[in-house]
């Protein structure tokens, strides 16, 4: 149930709020989902694909602080 129900209700998540009013709240629900992501990756001792994801995830926030600033102050 879980290999089929988590994926769902994230995607159902992740579609409510790519609205452009979601603001921090589609901030907090993108950072927890590659939060998690990068955890499991860890926790099934796959550390370099952890590394890769979670580098990948902070340069991508990096490189789009304009698009984070724009999500903060939407609100």
């Amino acid at each position: 149930m879980t290999a089929i129900g988590l994926p769902l209700i994230v995607a159902i998540l992740w579609g409510t709020f790519a609205v452009p009013d979601a603001g921090v709240l589609r901030l907090a629900l993108e950072l927890a989902i590659f939060s998690f992501a990068t955890w499991a990756l860890y926790s099934t001792r796959a550390v370099s694909w952890c590394l890769v994801l979670g580098s990948l995830v902070a340069l991508h926030h990096e490189l789009s602080y304009d698009r984070i600033a724009w999500l903060v102050g939407s609100q």
